[in-house]
This record gives structure tokens, C-alpha cells and sequence, in this order.
């Protein structure tokens, strides 16, 4: 789909990638006819710019996107699983900081308090806005968040919910969550190849 660049669709893509999920509907109609009838629907999965006045949009539709191949479950020492969701089993409401912003500048978020949090808490976990705005926090240090990307919808004196994140470990998992038993990774696969002796990490 292309469309001028000052469009709202386009723009929205502009502060990085939108949260969630774009769908889009292209209903065709003739001229005299009052009825409008559905030509394409789907999702939205791709975004370039063409020269200086035109933007693309690339889409899906469903039946495409079922056909796509899953995820695989790879045999790694890092957790497979994602932060919180029903395999992982970690109860997000019980790891979270609710706070308000106090400044907003491009990609970096400050909020009033983390409260007792230490530094890096939030390293890879996310900031939701009371709309519902999710961003990624790279790094927290103290009050101060640097995100994925740049937010739009985020404003001071907004109520925030900053989510802790996970770097995938074993330790952080038994640890940071309590969460030992759920562990979806496999620390302990040997660094040396048993039949050769050959370091597998310089593989």
C-alpha cells in the first residue's frame, strides 16, 4: 500500500514500532453504488519510506500468517519462556513499580520513584502508560528509563506501571522471581565437546 508519507498511518511509525497490533481493512466501491465491499483485510507487518513524499505498507492477511512455521524450542542455557506469560508462571502484578513521569525526552523516561528498586531492575522488562502505551526499558538507572524507542503518548504526570525484566538466567529466575522450578533452559550442557575436547564455545 502506498500513501503519502504525512499520512496518520505512516506516522505512527515514525517514533519506532507501533504497540501491539495494526489491522487494516480496504473495502472497495463503485461509483454509484451506496454498498461497500471488503477487498483485502489483514495485518500490517512492514514499513519503508519511498523517496520523500510516498510510504509503504506491507500486510498480511491471516491465512498467510497461520502458515508461517513456529518457534522452536532450542536446547539453550538461557530461559525459552517469555517473562510472565502461562509457561513462565511468574505473577507480574507481584513485580511492579507504579509511579508517575516526571519528564519525557525522546527515548528516555524519568518517573517520580522506583520506590526501593535497585538499578537495572527494569533492565528488559517494560513501562506501560495509563492508555495503554507499552514501551521496552533498555536500562533503568535509579528513576531513569531508556526505552526501546521514543514514545509519543507518554506525558508528564501521567501513572506509569514499570514492569521488572529478565535476562534469562538461571540465577535472575531463582533469585530475582522464585521461579527456579519453571527454569526453561538448560545451564548445565557441557562447554567441552566430550569425544574431541574441543571448546563448544569457540564453535
Amino acid at each position: 500500500i502506498t500513501m503519502p508519507r504525512n499520512a496518520d498511518i505512516p506516522a505512527m511509525f515514525y517514533g519506532g514500532a507501533p504497540e501491539g497490533v495494526l489491522s487494516l481493512v480496504l473495502y472497495e466501491k463503485h461509483d454509484g453504488d451506496d454498498d461497500y465491499v471488503v477487498r483485502w483485510q489483514g495485518r500490517l507487518v512492514g514499513f519503508t519510506l519511498d523517496g520523500n513524499v510516498s510510504a509503504k505498507l506491507t500486510g498480511e492477511t491471516a491465512s498467510s500468517s497461520v502458515k508461517a512455521p513456529g518457534l522452536f524450542a532450542y536446547f539453550q542455557v538461557l530461559c525459552r519462556k517469555r517473562l510472565g506469560d502461562k509457561r513462565c508462571r511468574v505473577v507480574m502484578a507481584s513485580h511492579k513499580q507504579v509511579s508517575t513521569i516526571t519528564l519525557v525526552s525522546g527515548s528516555v523516561v524519568h518517573v517520580a520513584s522506583m520506590g526501593s528498586r535497585a538499578d537495572g531492575w527494569a533492565d528488559g522488562g517494560e513501562i506501560v502508560g495509563a492508555g495503554g502505551t507499552r514501551r521496552m526499558v533498555l536500562g533503568q538507572d535509579g528513576n531513569v528509563l531508556r526505552l526501546s524507542a521514543p514514545v509519543r503518548d507518554l506525558s508528564v504526570g501521567e501513572a506509569v506501571t514499570v514492569y521488572a525484566g529478565c535476562d534469562l538466567t538461571l540465577a535472575t529466575c531463582r533469585d530475582k522471581f522464585g521461579n527456579y522450578l519453571n527454569f526453561g533452559g538448560f545451564p548445565r550442557i557441557p562447554t567441552v565437546n566430550l569425544f574431541s575436547g574441543a571448546s563448544l564455545a569457540s564453535l
